[in-house]
Formats: C-alpha cells, structure tokens, sequence
C-alpha cells in the first residue's frame, strides 16, 4: 500500500502540529514558551517551510503534548497514520487499576472473570497511558513454534534510528508498503535505512518468509503475551 504523499507534505504535518496546539488550548506564543521553542520555528514547521516538522523535534513534541494530558502518536503527527489525538480518560485508568486490585489473591470480594476477559484487562491495563502500544493476534506460522496462531502479543513501539536498536528481536513492525502490522524478526537491510524482515520458522506456509529492504515506520518488540493453548486449557478446565 503507498500512502498518499499529501499526508506526509511539509504542510500536513504543519496543519496536523497547530491542531495539537488548539487542542492544548495553546496560542503559538504560549506553546514556544511553555516548552522553550523559538517563535519562528515553530511559525515555520506549521507553515511547512524549509521542510516542515523534523522527526527528532516531532518526538520531542509528542512526549510534551502527553505530558499535557494529550493522547498523541509520532505516527499520526508525521505521517497522518493510526488514530487521532485525544485527552487522556483518566476514569478508564482508575476503572482499570480498581479492577486489578479487586482480582488480586488477597482480595476480601475477588472478582470471578473468564481468562478471555482476564486476558483482555491485562493488556488494557499494558496499553493504558501507553499511546505507542500495539497488539496483534498471530495469523501466520511464520514464528512458530514460538508464537502461535492465535496468541496475543504486545509491545511498546519504536521509530526512525531507535529501530536500529532492534536488531536481532522478534517485533510487531509497521512498513510503509503494508498497512497491517506483522510480528518478524528485524535483520538489517542492504540499502540505507531498510531492514529485513525473518520468518524463524523453516517450514513456514507463508510465501515470502523473508521480506528484504522494507522501510519501516515502527517496531515494537514483543514484550506481552498470551498464548492461544493456555486461554483454551483454562476454558476447557473452568475452576
């Protein structure tokens, strides 16, 4: 899939970094001075002059506008990708934390939940306060016997040079070719800035095992997950 290059235009990111700002209820001189930027720069990243927003202030942007109480991706705010910005539900976090103190063993009143439900709190709880976290349900047997068909997996996700970083691990990665993310192995790429994406699995069906050159726009590595046969042996022997 190729994304529309007007998305990613000098003024897009321009138009997408005032949105932030009003959402903030920020003017732009309020905005320099509250996070120490200077006036003409950021006139000229929202008017999308000499090439706009730079990824390493994009980041440091977005960390500010989360530490505002602003629910914010690098991804939406460079590339006009995944969801829009929002402010925090701080409700749905106390739900979540009241939620896992009452299952917890030493509990007066345990709640009685099913493991899918169990399942599903636990990576609500993974994702809350947490904008760069993505999950995905295996498809393919290209990890196994590692990672199943069916189980759940979660991680943090990464961009641009801190990928480098990821070298050698399983990730759930995001390329610009293909809007659905996969679970890989991450190895280095020929050309400048690609990487190559593993099946660890030799006798995977899927039909292009390793995928050379891709450009990626995030990984993440995996660092939560279910597995499909332990949710089906705890419904199979209900307690």
């Amino acid at each position: 899939m190729e994304y529309s290059k007007d998305l990613t235009s000098s003024k897009e990111k321009g138009a997408r970094l005032i949105t932030l700002r009003k959402m903030a209820f920020l003017t732009r001189k309020a905005f320099c001075d509250k996070y120490h930027y200077n006036y003409e720069t950021v006139r000229s990243w929202e008017n999308g002059s000499y090439g706009g927003l730079p990824a390493r202030r994009a980041k440091e942007i977005v960390n500010a506008f989360r530490s505002s109480g602003l629910i914010v991706n690098f991804e939406w705010l460079m590339y006009g990708l995944g969801e829009e910005p929002k402010p925090i539900d701080l409700s749905l976090l106390q739900e979540a934390v009241i939620l896992y103190l009452k299952e917890l063993p030493e509990s007066k009143e345990p709640v009685d939940v099913s493991e899918e439900a169990r399942m599903g709190r636990e990576l609500e709880f993974f994702c809350l306060g947490q904008p760069d976290a993505v999950s995905i349900v295996i498809e393919d047997d290209g990890m196994s016997p590692a990672y199943q068909v069916g189980d759940l997996v979660a991680g943090i996700k990464r961009y641009e040079k801190s990928i480098q970083k990821l070298i050698g691990q399983d990730c759930i990665v995001h390329s610009f070719d293909d809007d659905k993310p996969l679970l890989r192995q991450i190895h280095p790429g020929k050309e400048k800035g690609t990487y190559t994406l593993v099946c660890t699995n030799l006798d995977t069906e899927v039909k292009a095992p390793v995928l050379n050159n891709v450009r990626l726009i995030s990984a993440a590595p995996a660092v939560w997950r279910r597995k499909k046969d332990l949710i089906e042996e705890n419904h199979s022997n209900p307690k």
